[in-house]
């Protein structure tokens, strides 16, 4: 792909330069979202919370389909595929 790091979940999702602009789109999409998560849930990183949300209370069904929806057009604008 980009040739800076190993191709893996983590470096697409957060770090790769080809997906700059894809990625910020995904982060805005559930910034709110997991800054709330994040201070009910210590320790809780960003990869984490876009591929598997907590299961608890702190995640509505309406957050979890934004986050999963976001991740999803993520994907789709990067060309990538499940």
């Amino acid at each position: 792909m980009c040739g800076q790091d190993k191709e893996s979940v983590p470096h697409i999702l957060l770090h790769c330069g080809r997906f700059v602009e894809a990625r910020y789109e995904m982060e805005d999409a559930i910034e709110d979202i997991y800054t709330h998560a994040k201070s009910n849930c210590s320790g809780l990183d960003k990869v984490t919370f876009i591929i598997s949300p907590p299961g608890d209370n702190n995640i509505s069904k309406q957050d979890n389909i934004c986050i999963k929806d976001a991740l999803f057009q993520f994907i789709s604008k990067i060309g990538m595929k499940l």
